[in-house]
């Protein structure tokens, strides 16, 4: 959304749910007497924090970036996806040692595609209960006017945060979706609103001549032009007989 007040929202909601820092994880693993096994916890504190440097496929954002711009996705969009790689991956170095990725995907990757004998809908496979079994995604971004190569993903290995209003929804809404209409209206509103005041800026004045008895024809020559530069306190005192200034001015914008 291109709107200062939504971007606004959108950071504030980053910084209160994810943070700098990213979600904290604080490993606890127990022990059979139930307590908690510290030498194992602190490995498990060091792998995590140097995979947190680059989970992701790309390689270009840490696990709190990541978090971030997952979050910005499912609020915008309503939903994400992320399939998750594990093992050994063509091209994919492994961090810390941790054989384990996240591919983050928008929902531009998994089409819209719907076909009720394939037991598809809006590109998610279902079972018989409405349980997703795979999904349908495109290998490359898809643009418009470029046919895109589709391969399937099985659930196990999907991750699909989506928001829903309704049950049996298989796509997410967006957080936005109950005051879309409301949001274009205020910035329609708010640009009829800048455009009204700078036409008010532009002031305009104007000598009222005063009645025909006053009126005395002008002799036109260099000295007796007149030209008038407005400057905050100015005192103008070169006004003829029956002659006063009256300014056209505009009551906008809006108290």
């Amino acid at each position: 959304m291109n709107h200062d007040l939504v971007i606004g929202v959108f950071d504030k909601l980053e910084e209160r749910v994810i943070g700098a820092k990213g979600i904290i994880v604080e490993p606890q693993p127990l022990l059979k007497n139930g307590g908690v096994a510290t030498e194992l916890a602190m490995i498990i504190r060091r792998l995590w924090a140097e995979w947190s440097v680059s989970p992701d496929v790309t390689g270009q954002h840490t696990r709190p970036m990541l978090e971030r711009l997952l979050l910005r996705t499912w609020l915008r969009d309503g939903e994400v996806f992320a399939q998750m790689v594990r093992g050994a991956g063509a091209g994919l170095a492994r961090t810390a040692g941790v054989p384990f990725w996240l591919e983050a995907m928008e929902p531009d990757f998994v089409p819209m595609l719907s076909d009720e004998s394939a037991g598809m809908n809006q590109g998610v496979f279902l079972d018989k209960w409405g349980r997703p079994k795979k999904y349908l995604v495109y290998k490359n971004y898809p643009v418009p006017g470029r046919q895109s190569e589709t391969k399937e993903i099985a659930a196990e290995n999907m991750v699909h945060l989506k928001f829903t209003r309704r049950l049996h929804q298989t796509r997410g809404t967006s957080m936005l979706s109950g005051v879309l209409i409301r949001i274009s209206a205020l910035k329609e509103y708010e640009d009829s609103e800048l455009v009204a005041a700078r036409v008010a800026a532009a002031l305009g004045l104007y000598i009222r001549k005063g009645d025909g008895q006053d009126y005395e024809e002008p002799v036109t020559n260099k000295d007796n032009d007149r030209e008038l530069h407005i400057t905050p306190g100015i005192i103008y005192d070169d006004l003829r007989k029956g002659e006063d200034i009256g300014m056209v001015k505009s009551d906008r914008p809006n108290p």
